[in-house]
């Protein structure tokens, strides 16, 4: 074969090559990512369509395999950890099937009013403050009591709301939520750390994630900070 039709033949072929690969990029940028076939298939279609008068090196090639090579371990690495996470992930479900029937406090401001007529709000506030307010909310955001509580200490408080608005009416069983604040002996306002508190009623499994069913809230478990059996 003459140079020019080793140039010809290797033109021909290098535009198969980079039909194929283009064909791999395109599916790389509808979502689909580059496995280790993949590479495998390029490397080899590489070898096809090489130009005979400059082939490749034995060098190069020794160095696209030990690539090939590392890229195939961390994909074996990837596919072990994923394993050992979803294993992690069904033992830590499995485990929070044991909370159901019992009491919790979470990171959070809801107030869950059963019909029994009141409920524990639970709250921590970093400095004391010499007038602390809770102003509680219905579902629709709008303010329906609130409730002075006069001086308080730094640290966490637990506070009663008989379930009624600012004119006493009874509200009905729901979800509500609240916030505190005080005013610091120095006047600044102080901010509380509101918690919400209830009986774990079922365990909720979503979006990959597991949630505590309180009331009508779905609370993820990380927001979890106290289980407490339920008197």
């Amino acid at each position: 074969m003459t140079s020019s039709a080793a140039s010809a033949s290797y033109g021909s072929s290098a535009e198969a090559a980079s039909a194929s690969y283009g064909s791999s990029s395109a599916s790389q940028k509808n979502g689909q990512s580059l496995g280790k076939d993949d590479f495998m298939k390029l490397l080899v279609v590489q070898l096809e369509n090489q130009d005979p008068m400059e082939p490749m090196k034995g060098t190069d090639f020794t160095a696209q395999l030990a690539q090939f090579s590392t890229v195939e371990q961390l994909y074996n690495a990837n596919d072990k950890l994923t394993g050992i996470q979803a294993a992690n992930s069904n033992t830590y479900a499995s485990q929070s099937v044991n909370m159901i029937g019992k009491q919790v406090s979470a990171i959070g401001n809801e107030i869950n009013l059963s019909q029994a007529g009141s409920s524990t709000i639970t709250f921590h506030l970093p400095i004391g403050v010499d007038e602390g307010t809770i102003t509680i909310h219905d579902e629709n955001g709008k303010p329906i009591t609130t409730i002075k509580l006069g001086a308080l200490s730094a640290g966490k408080h637990d506070v009663t709301w008989n379930g009624t608005s600012s004119d006493g009416t009874r509200m009905p069983e729901g979800t509500y939520t609240y916030e505190i604040k005080g005013q610091g002996k120095d006047g600044t306002e102080v901010a509380g750390v509101p918690f919400t508190r209830g009986v774990v009623s079922g365990i909720v499994y979503e979006g990959g994630q597991v949630f505590a069913k309180v009331g009508s809230s779905n609370i993820p478990l990380s927001r979890i900070t106290e289980i407490y059996q339920n008197n």
